[in-house]
């Protein structure tokens, strides 16, 4: 794990300290130098992929060498973000002389990964409670995404040997969360007096026969 200030340079955090506190700190400053702020990102890595059976227990196999024995979780639903993916351009707000080409999830996988940690928890209290903002957010997915050429990134995955069996998992509970009549009124409460509630409804209408197919 790394801190990464404004300067683009990583000053490393011990394994020990990664360990304990399974986050990354971004740092960055004002160019006097007298203020500054630190984002806190959990490391997270696909369940399907991580090499481990555990859910619960911390710790990636694959990506210990990077990050420690302790410093990455696994979460069921980031499967087809590992495939459905694109190479983004970053860049340095404060500074544009510097940037970096990462992989970014597209929409399809985000939508399965937003929608299967809000599914979860419906199934599963214990996994955290399910905030208005959670289907919100899916909501936002849905209402840009095409859903035919969603649906056929999906349909690739279904049956794929790694990850297929999570992919359908990540599916049944996204389609779940749009059968819950409570999700809808959770989207309205995010979006209250600047999104039409009958357009919250045509959306999530669209998306149910989408993921029911």
């Amino acid at each position: 794990m790394e801190t990464v200030g404004s300067d683009g340079r990583a000053d490393p955090i011990t394994n020990r300290e990664a360990g304990f506190s399974t986050q990354v700190f971004l740092d960055d400053h004002e160019v006097d130098g007298t203020r500054s702020f630190r984002e806190k990102v959990d490391l997270l890595a696909p369940h399907g992929l991580s090499g481990t059976s555990s859910r619960s227990k911390r710790g990636v196999p694959a990506l210990q060498s990077a990050h420690g024995k302790l410093a990455v979780g696994n979460a069921l639903g980031l499967e087809l973000a590992a495939f459905n993916r694109s190479v983004m351009t970053i860049t340095d707000f404060a500074d544009p002389r510097l940037s970096s080409e990462i992989h970014v999830a597209e929409i399809p996988a985000l939508i399965v990964a937003e929608g299967a940690k809000i599914g979860e928890r419906l199934h599963e209290p214990r996994k955290g409670a399910v905030r208005d903002k959670d289907v919100g957010d899916l909501w936002r997915l849905m209402a840009v995404a095409d859903p035919g050429e969603t649906a056929r990134v999906i349909a690739d995955f279904l049956s794929h040997d790694e990850v297929g069996a999570d992919v359908r998992q990540s599916v049944e509970w996204t389609a779940s969360v749009l059968r819950d009549p409570v999700s809808t009124e959770r989207a309205k409460s995010t979006f209250d007096t600047f999104v039409d509630p009958a357009e919250i409804d045509r959306v999530f209408d669209v998306w149910r026969d989408v993921l029911a197919g």
